[in-house]
């Protein structure tokens, strides 16, 4: 029972002293480490999330990083402020903590911004009568000039901010190539950061925010660009069946002009209880990185990069998958070996390996242990029965030692 010894028997635990939000407050282009704060055993799972949308680890980019309970932003940017969390889950239950993220703009004071983004920001005296035009927070001159270029890919949600404050506090509205937007395409259009999600190539054009109070009015533009995920070529990667024995391969291709683009197999671990902190974790699994295969070949447009076994063993089978990423977009696919003994006709899975490992090694050990109890038993029976031969040698002798002679 090696297992129920290392596995927590209650729900997750925040350490003691955490406090109800933690605050980190930074410089612009400042590296930002989010620990989740809880009492780590294997059997966790956690899930981060930024304002209420989960994190998928898959579609970490160069700037961000998820570890399973860390968050690492290599620099900061004003878009990465917000109320992060991560959300810690057992077969017990669940524990949560919360990091509030306050981006300190380069080009403003550290009071200019509000960490809670999803307010109007309002900054005036009630009593004054004296007003102010709005004016952008976190946005130098030329970026208020100049259209800022936004590529994303389908699927996945973006946001754009037009931060300002102003007295009285302004009103905003956003523009699709001129046209204001509709509520019900797009939800809240009145506020100033505008949430699209589920992105399609029809989304693709100019989003103008317009922000103005009696004072005068200010806006900027936001060029959206929807690129297409990246696809992969055929039907691969697929599962296959194999002999024991016999060679291998997953194919893993995909069709893009993009010749960064990179492939990556990974597999995943058949223990999950064990925690390992050299894996990979997509959501609550963890998967192991495989090196020692072909590197990837780049020809026609077309990128492969194929996993092979010369002879395939039991424990290769399992579940596989394929990662393709570049800067601007990620995918990944998954399939499975299975593995047939045709000596018995039946498909062995690596849980049936281990299996059979264990009802191998497990009575070998019992037996082994048996044994030398045995040979010990029966060492200390010839120990004692040669300690009384001696004593009544020695009995013997001293009753049949021949008297001295009187003097």
């Amino acid at each position: 029972m090696l297992f129920e010894s290392i596995i927590a028997r209650g729900p997750p635990v925040l350490l003691k002293q955490t406090p109800n939000i933690i605050t980190f407050e930074v410089n612009e282009n400042e590296p930002i480490e989010l620990r989740c704060p809880v009492a780590i055993t294997p059997d966790l799972s956690v899930q981060w999330s930024k304002n209420n949308e989960d994190l998928d680890p898959v579609w970490t980019t160069s700037n961000l990083l998820i570890r399973r309970f860390v968050l690492k932003i290599h620099q900061a940017h004003v878009s990465d402020a917000g109320l992060y969390k991560c959300n810690v889950v057992n077969g017990f239950g669940n524990v949560q903590a919360q990091f509030q993220v306050i981006i300190k703009s380069n080009e403003t004071s550290s009071n200019s911004i509000i960490s809670n983004e999803q307010q109007n920001i309002m900054v005036w005296d009630v009593n004054s009568f004296n007003g102010e035009a709005p004016k952008f927070l976190a946005r130098d001159e030329r970026s208020q000039i100049e259209s800022t270029k936004v590529i994303q890919p389908e699927g996945t949600t973006v946001q754009l901010k037009c931060l300002a404050s102003g007295k009285p506090s302004p009103e905003i509205r956003w523009k699709k190539n001129g046209k204001i937007l509709s509520e019900d395409e797009y939800g809240i259009t009145q506020s100033q950061i505008l949430n699209i999600k589920d992105l399609r190539q029809s989304d693709t054009g100019n989003y103008t925010c317009e922000i103005f109070n009696s004072f005068g009015t200010i806006n900027a533009t936001y060029i959206l660009i929807v690129t297409e995920q990246l696809q992969f070529f055929g039907n691969d990667p697929q599962n296959i069946t194999v002999e024991i024995g016999k060679p291998a391969i997953l194919n893993c291709r995909v069709q893009t002009n993009d010749p960064t683009t990179k492939i990556q197999w990974l597999k995943k671990i058949d223990n999950q209880q064990l925690f390992r902190p050299d894996s990979i974790v997509f959501g609550s699994e963890q998967y192991e990185t495989i090196e020692q295969y072909p590197q990837q070949q780049y020809s026609n447009n077309i990128l492969s990069k194929a996993l092979i076994f010369p002879r395939i063993h039991i424990k290769e089978s399992g579940q596989y998958t394929c990662l393709i990423q570049n800067d601007k977009a990620t995918n990944y696919k998954t399939a499975f070996i299975n593995i047939i003994d045709n000596r018995k006709g039946e498909i062995i899975s690596t849980n049936n390996y281990y299996i059979l490992l264990y009802a191998i090694v497990i009575p070998l050990f019992v037996l082994g242990f048996i044994l030398f109890l045995m040979f010990c038993f029966s060492h200390h029976r010839r120990q004692n029965n040669d300690h009384h031969y001696s004593h009544c040698t020695d009995s013997l002798k001293s009753s049949i030692k021949p008297q001295q002679p009187k003097e």
